[in-house]
């Protein structure tokens, strides 16, 4: 053992019990989830939305930014959180997340 090992010899367990991934939830006979990224990155709905327009339908407020594409169907907010919708389980969620909008 490391006499200096914060976890082994100091029995400190700065993550133990903390959700720090990424989280998806289910929204109640939706068939969406509400996905909010762990970064605390805010994203640029602006770049995001230039870079959207080539693969689908996209409207853009103060509030959200929309996506809807055969393949994919969300709203984005500027604090990060969005709701995926048209999936089922929360790793399609995570995935469409990191795919369309990569924080």
């Amino acid at each position: 053992k490391d006499p200096d090992c914060p976890i082994c010899a100091k029995k400190e367990y700065q993550y133990l019990g903390k959700n720090t991934g990424t989280s998806a939830i289910s929204l109640c006979g939706k068939n969406a989830f509400q996905v909010i990224p762990s970064s605390g990155r805010h994203p640029d709905l602006g770049a995001l939305r230039k870079n959207l327009e080539a693969l689908g339908e996209v409207k853009e407020s103060r509030f959200f930014l929309q996506f809807k594409s055969p393949e994919a169907c969300f709203k984005l907010f500027p604090d990060g959180r969005a709701i995926i919708e048209n999936v089922n389980t929360p790793g399609k969620a995570k995935s469409v997340y990191s795919e369309y909008i990569g924080l």
